[in-house]
């Protein structure tokens, strides 16, 4: 099985521009969420740089959005 999802906000995801889930044979799932941008600057100045950290460290607290 697999699926793809596009602006996963909706899905409750901080992170929100691409959502892999794929699942083998056994069962075994394994979900992959991306976020993507046209440019990027790891930067303490760049408000991007904050905003993509915070909703990552957001998903990575939040286990229900693990199990979606």
């Amino acid at each position: 099985m697999y699926e793809v999802e596009f602006q996963t906000q909706r899905l409750g995801w901080g992170i929100d521009a691409l959502f892999l889930v794929c699942s083998s044979t056994q069962r075994c799932q394994r979900k992959l969420v991306i976020q993507t941008e046209l440019s990027f600057q790891a930067t303490a100045s760049s408000e991007d740089c904050k905003e993509t950290f915070q909703r990552f460290r957001k998903d990575f607290k939040e286990i229900e959005v693990f199990r979606l």
